[in-house]
C-alpha cells in the first residue's frame, strides 16, 4: 500500500543576519547601553563598598566615553528592537515598547536627576549683608575669607549642601569647599597658567569630594587641589588663606565683613546641615 504523502505549507524562513542574532544583539545592545552608566554612577557615589575602590581613572574613563558606548549599544538594539515592535505578538510589541521607554527612563535619571550636580547645585541667589542686616546665628561656624580689604564669610551648613561657592574676595577669583564626608574645608584659587576655571561636582571618591573643572575636564580631589585624572593630572590649585571658626568670632576680627545669606530655594537643606 502506497504511502500517503501529507502536503504542509510552511512559513516561509527569515534566514538573514539579523534574525539569526537578534537575541545575542539584544543582550549585547543592554550591555552596552546600560551597563557602563551604571558603574560609572556606582564608582563616584557614596554607596556601600564604592569609595574603597581603586576605580578614579576607569570612572573618569567611563564618564568621558559614555556616549560612544550608548551610541554602540543603540545600534546593536536597533534591530532587535525593530523586530520585536512589528511581531505579530502583542506580548512581545509590549515587551519592546516598554523596553524603548525603560532606555528613556534610565538616560534621564542617570544624566539629569541621579548626579551629584543634582545633589549639590551651585547656589541661584549668592547674596551678601553686613552684620546689621544678617540672617546668619552668630553661633554658626563659617570659612573666612579677607582679600584686597574685603572679608567674606561663608556658612559651613550652607557649604555642606553645595559643596563649593565660586566667588570673589576683593576682586580675587575663590574656589570656596567643604566635604561634608571628610569634614574639610579649602579655599583655592580657581586661576590655573592664567586661566579662570570654573568647577562642578562630580561625584566622591575615597570619601572625598571630586571636581571637574569645564575647561580641560579634568578631575579634582577636593582635600588637596589636585587633579588626579584627565589633562591636567598632577596639577595643584593654589590653596589660599582662610579661617574656619564661629561666625561672632569672625564679625568680632572683621566687624565690616559680609555674610553669605540663606537663600530660600534651599532652606530645608540648609536646616537638615545645620550642625555644621
Amino acid at each position: 500500500m502506497p504511502s500517503e504523502l501529507t502536503n504542509k505549507t510552511s512559513a516561509p524562513r527569515n534566514d538573514s543576519f539579523l534574525s539569526r542574532n537578534s537575541n545575542k544583539l539584544l543582550i549585547a545592545g543592554l550591555v552596552f547601553f546600560f551597563i557602563p552608566t551604571a558603574l560609572r554612577t556606582y564608582f563616584v557615589m557614596p554607596f556601600p563598598g564604592s569609595q574603597d575602590l581603586e576605580v578614579i581613572s576607569l570612572a573618569y574613563y567611563l564618564e568621558k566615553t559614555l556616549i560612544y558606548s550608548r551610541l554602540i549599544g543603540m545600534a546593536l538594539l536597533a534591530g532587535p528592537i525593530t523586530i520585536g515592535i512589528l511581531h505579530p505578538r502583542l506580548i512581545k510589541k509590549i515587551l519592546f515598547t516598554f523596553l524603548i521607554i525603560a532606555m528613556g527612563s534610565f538616560y534621564y535619571v542617570f544624566d539629569f536627576e541621579f548626579t551629584a550636580e543634582k545633589f549639590f547645585p551651585e547656589p541661584e541667589n549668592l547674596a551678601f549683608e553686613q552684620s546689621d542686616a544678617n540672617q546668619v546665628p552668630l553661633e554658626n561656624l563659617i570659612i573666612g575669607v579677607k582679600y584686597g580689604g574685603e572679608a567674606k564669610a561663608y556658612p559651613l551648613n550652607y557649604l555642606a549642601y553645595h559643596h563649593k561657592i565660586q566667588d570673589t574676595v576683593g576682586g580675587l577669583p575663590v574656589l570656596i569647599t567643604y566635604c561634608i564626608m571628610c569634614r574639610s574645608g579649602r579655599v583655592f584659587s580657581p586661576i590655573l597658567d592664567d586661566e579662570h576655571h570654573t568647577f562642578r561636582v562630580v561625584g566622591a571618591n575615597h570619601y572625598n569630594a571630586i571636581f571637574e573643572d569645564q575647561k580641560t575636564g579634568s578631575w579634582w580631589y577636593q582635600a588637596t587641589g589636585e587633579a588626579v585624572v584627565g589633562k591636567l593630572k598632577g596639577a595643584l590649585l593654589e590653596e589660599l588663606d582662610y579661617e574656619q571658626l564661629t561666625l561672632a568670632a569672625w564679625v568680632e576680627q572683621q566687624p565690616e565683613t559680609y555674610i553669605m545669606q540663606p537663600d530660600s530655594i534651599y532652606s530645608e537643606a540648609y536646616e537638615a546641615r545645620k550642625e555644621f
